[in-house]
């Protein structure tokens, strides 16, 4: 019988390949995305897995809040014109690579706020506090955010699927 052994994310390691075209005005797409996979990736694992499930609640308020602080550090690694929270410069984003480039890093990074605070409201339901209107307001503002620039997006017929 072969049993197949699952490797952690954490536990592989591989040079990251240059990409020159995934990289706009001094912002590396793909290397920001094999981060935030990774950070994907750790956040299932410590999160959402089943062996997460058991967790108690002060775990995983600890872990949400690594998960959180990990994810600041990966949005402050991005320059400014494409780092979500600042101000979205349309004016800067030149061609319809830069722009695709920006929405996703925007929508990533959105997305990811709205799955811990949606986690950290269904741990902490049975008991109100002031951390958990904190935690509704960024779920509203996330999920706003990423309203607010589907309109960016390049619905034209030759435009890949999304």
């Amino acid at each position: 019988m072969l049993i197949a052994q699952v490797i952690s994310d954490y536990d592989i390691g591989t040079p990251i390949p240059v990409t020159p075209e995934a990289v706009f005005n001094g912002y590396d797409f793909f290397l920001s995305c094999a981060r935030l996979g990774r950070l994907m990736s750790q956040a299932y694992e410590t999160l959402f897995s089943v062996t997460a499930t058991m967790n108690s609640r002060e775990q995983y308020r600890a872990a949400i809040d690594t998960v959180r602080e990990d994810l600041e550090r990966w949005r402050i690694s991005i320059p400014e014109e494409f780092r979500p929270g600042e101000p979205f410069r349309v004016q800067n984003l030149l061609n319809n690579c830069t722009m695709t480039a920006a929405l996703k890093t925007y929508f990533s990074y959105y997305s990811m706020l709205i799955a811990l605070s949606r986690l950290a409201l269904h741990i902490e339901a049975d008991t109100p506090s002031p951390q958990q209107e904190d935690t509704k307001i960024t779920l509203m503002h996330s999920a706003r955010m990423i309203i607010q620039f589907t309109r960016y997006i390049d619905t034209e017929a030759y435009t890949h699927i999304w």
